[in-house]
C-alpha cells in the first residue's frame, strides 16, 4: 500500500499492517501525535520542506523504519518515533537553521538563546557518542541504547536518562560530575548494571557526588585526547 497524504490529524492512519510509504506533499503543515502508530511494513516516509512540525510519537512502534529524513522548514521534530527498534538514523536538510544531525542523531543548533543540546537519538542505536559543543539534552527514551560516551562540555544530563534501562557503559569526559538529578536521574536498574567511565584523577569527584555517587562501577579511564591536531603556521 502507497498512499499521499492531504491532511494527518490525531492517529487517523495508525495501525495499518500493509502500509509500506507515506508521502507527505507540501500542504502537510504538521504531524500529530500518534499518527502513524503501529503501522509495522511502513519503511518508507518522503517529507519536504513545507513541513513545521512532527509531534511526539508519531511514528511510534514502526518497527520497520529504519531511517527519518526531516526537510528544511521543520523546526520541531522531538521523539518523534519512540519503540522504533530498526530505528538507527534521523537526519535533517542542512539549510535547516534549527537543527542538525550528525552520526543520525539530531542536535538543536546554538544560537543566542540557546546553547547546543542533544535533540533526539533514534530508538534503534545502541551507542551514541556526543558532539564536542553539546552541553545538555533532552530526554531519551530507548530500550536498546547501551553506551553512551559525553563529551567533557555536558554539563547538565537533568534527569533525561531515565527511560534508557539498557545503558551498561556512560563515558564522561568531565573532571567535574555532569548535573544529574539524584536518585530517579536513570533508571533504578543502571545504577547497578553500567560502568561510569571518568578521567584519571576524578574519581572521587564522582564517588562523592550526590547523584553518580548512588552508581556501583565507576571507574577511571585514559580519554584520547579531543585536541586535534595543529599545523604550524610559520
Amino acid at each position: 500500500l502507497d498512499i499521499e497524504v492531504n491532511a494527518v490529524f490525531g492517529e487517523a492512519i495508525k495501525e495499518l499492517p500493509s502500509l509500506q510509504k507515506v508521502t507527505f506533499p507540501p500542504s502537510i503543515e504538521s504531524i500529530s501525535q500518534g499518527a502513524f502508530t503501529d503501522c509495522p511494513a511502513l519503511t518508507d516516509v518522503v517529507m519536504v520542506d513545507g513541513l513545521y512540525g512532527v509531534s511526539n510519537f508519531a511514528f511510534n512502534g514502526c518497527n520497520g523504519l529504519t531511517h527519518l529524513s526531516l526537510p528544511a522548514t521543520v523546526e520541531a521534530a522531538y521523539s518523534i518515533a519512540r519503540n522504533c527498534n530498526a530505528l538507527t538514523s534521523i537526519d535533517v536538510a542542512p539549510a535547516n537553521d534549527i537543527m542538525f544531525s550528525e552520526d543520525g542523531v539530531l542536535y538543536l543548533r546554538k544560537n543566542e538563546m540557546n546553547p547546543q543540546l542533544l535533540y533526539s537519538v533514534p530508538t534503534g542505536l545502541e551507542k551514541v557518542t556526543v558532539l564536542p559543543g553539546t552541553t545538555g539534552l533532552q530526554a531519551i527514551a530507548s530500550l536498546m541504547l547501551k553506551e553512551f560516551d559525553f563529551h567533557e562540555s555536558m554539563v547538565d544530563l537533568n534527569s533525561f536518562l531515565r527511560e534508557c534501562p539498557a545503558l551498561t557503559s556512560i563515558s564522561c569526559r568531565s573532571v567535574t560530575p555532569p548535573g544529574l538529578q539524584p536518585r530517579r536521574g536513570v533508571a533504578e536498574e543502571v545504577y547497578q548494571n553500567a560502568t561510569v567511565y571518568v578521567p584519571v584523577g576524578a574519581l572521587d569527584n564522582y564517588r562523592n557526588n550526590d547523584a553518580w555517587g548512588q552508581f556501583v562501577n565507576i571507574q577511571e579511564k585514559e580519554f584520547e585526547s579531543s585536541i586535534a591536531e595543529i599545523a604550524a603556521d610559520g
